[in-house]
Formats: structure tokens, sequence, C-alpha cells
């Protein structure tokens, strides 16, 4: 799973395409073939330890829906990865994967459990908001980009596809009610931490001033309220 960047390239002119249509219809099948895939791992080791009814509850669904909703909007980007950002990025995807097969696992999700679906949904909302913003501009690189992109959602937080993340990931691992989901959320904060703590040295390195304005005025992963 690829983490999203605060940082803007500025406007540029799209190349014109040689190939024409079937390519973005081998991109559109691409994308479908990946969410297959996504959803084959989700629900494949209950089903292959012979227990299928996990699946069939409905945590176990909201848990799939929301890791594939989620797919299906980042399979959208095209990610410009670096060696550094790809290790922290796999790191996160398979923290949240151990903690999506805890939850989807867990057999005795009580109806306070299920209401961490919304802090979950919300975090999904939340990095869709921040993957909206960035466009095509998306990417797990550390190393910024000319521009600091300083409106929608990273108007308000400096960090906002970590904080869905961290959504995301609370909330299943909460509906997961287990030391699994616990510890492999704790794997998932410290990636996102590392991530944030050196995106911002980067950023601070590459706007001085600039960023150190715009830090003042927005939090890190949650908003400042002016009181």
């Amino acid at each position: 799973m690829s983490t999203l960047r605060s940082f803007d390239l500025g406007p540029r002119d799209a190349p014109a395409s040689t190939e024409g249509p079937p390519e973005g219809h081998c991109r559109a099948w691409l994308r479908r073939a990946t969410l297959l895939l996504h959803a084959a791992i989700l629900i494949a080791p209950p089903i292959v330890i012979g227990r299928v009814q996990d699946v069939m509850r409905p945590h176990a669904i909201v848990v799939v829906l929301l890791l594939l909703i989620l797919g299906a909007i980042e399979a959208k980007a095209h990610d410009r990865p670096s060696r550094e950002g790809r290790s922290l990025a796999l790191g996160s995807s398979l923290a949240l994967l151990l903690i999506a097969w805890a939850a989807i696992g867990n057999a005795s999700a009580s109806p306070l459990t299920l209401g961490a679906a919304p802090v979950a949904a919300c975090g999904v909302a939340v990095r869709a908001a921040a993957l909206h913003t960035l466009g095509p501009r998306f990417t797990s690189a550390i190393e910024p980009d000319p521009h600091l992109v300083v409106h929608g959602i990273y108007g308000l937080v400096r960090h906002p596809s970590e904080l869905g993340l961290l959504l995301l990931g609370g909330g299943i691992a909460v509906l997961g009610q287990g030391l699994i989901g616990a510890f492999a959320f704790l794997v998932l904060l410290l990636t996102s931490a590392t991530r944030v703590a050196r995106e911002e040295k980067a950023l601070a390195a590459r706007f001085g001033v600039v960023h150190r304005t715009y830090a003042r005025r927005t939090g890190l992963l949650l908003p400042r309220i002016s009181i």
C-alpha cells in the first residue's frame, strides 16, 4: 500500500499518447486484477484453514470492503517510489494486512467493537481526500518536490495520508480485539511515525521558512484548534 506526500509539482502539460485507448484499457484491467488479488489475499487464510464462516461475518465484510475501497482509490495513482519510501510503504502494507487478518478471524466482535467501523471508514475518507488533493503527484518517495501543497486537506494537517492510515488501522485493530492486531498496529504506528519524521526533515531542509510558517498554522496529524 503506497503513502501520499504533501508536495506539489505544479502544472505540467500532459504528453501526447502514442498508444491511444488500448493503454487506458490495459491500466483499467490491471487495476481490476489488482483488486481481485487484494480480495484473494484478505480472505485466503480463513478459507485455507477451513473457517469460511469467518469471512461471512458482518465485521469481516466491513473490513474487506474498506480495504478494497482504499485499494481502488490508490490504484488510480501513479506512484514514483524511492527505495526508502518503498520500504516504509511495504512495512505499512504488511502491518495493515496483519491487522485485517486478525480482525477477520475474530469470532467475538460485539456491537461495541463495531463502533470502530466508522473510525476506519473515516480513515479511508481522509486518505482519499489527501489523494484527491495531490492527484497525479502521489508518491511514496521521501525526497521533496519543487512546490509545497498547502491547500485542500493539507491546509488542515501536514500528513493527512498517514492520519487516514492510522485511523483505518486503529479502527480495524479494535474490531480484531486481539494481541496480534494490537502488535501490528504498533508496527503501523512506527512506520508512519518514521515517514512523518523523515518527511518533516526533508521539507524543512527544502522549504525553510516557508515550511516553518506552514507548520505553525497546521497540525502534524491533527488540525490546530485556536481558542
